[in-house]
């Protein structure tokens, strides 16, 4: 299940994310960010996941609750730093 594109919101991709998620016995969540977004020849001007990732990611965790048996968190970060916002729902 593809909740976002990497840098753009996929159109009803977090609502069917959130209710696969919610059916499910374990969660994976894939973050991260891509060769287009920095590489050998340019660099990102911040370490923040991009928006529609921080949007996924929050609506899965707040949807869960306590009711997901398993949770795995995997960042593909291309051997740089990065951030992720951390509200309530975390």
């Amino acid at each position: 299940m593809q909740g976002t594109d990497i840098d753009a919101p996929i159109s009803g991709g977090i609502e069917e994310a959130v209710k696969a998620a919610q059916g499910a016995d374990a969660v994976v969540l894939m973050l991260g960010i891509s060769e287009s977004e920095e590489g050998e020849s340019h660099d990102r001007t911040d370490i923040d996941l991009p928006q529609p990732q921080h949007d996924l990611a929050a609506a899965v965790l707040k949807s869960l609750g306590s009711e997901v048996r398993s949770l795995a968190l995997c960042l593909h970060q291309l051997g740089s730093c990065v951030t992720m916002q951390c509200g309530p729902c975390c």
